[in-house]
């Protein structure tokens, strides 16, 4: 479920600096969150370990 969040926010346009803003702090969290859930256990995500 991060993976799709995290590419919808990559490729989602910026038009509010506020709003973009936000669509950075979510993909960066996002990005992180998926690559501590990749090293803790590496086929949980994948399978909806979360």
């Amino acid at each position: 479920m991060l993976v799709p969040v995290a590419f919808l926010a990559f490729l989602t346009p910026i038009w509010s600096e506020r709003f973009g803003f936000l669509q950075f702090f979510v993909t960066a969290d996002g990005v992180v969150l998926l690559s501590a859930l990749l090293v803790i256990q590496p086929s949980s995500d994948f399978y909806g370990g979360l």
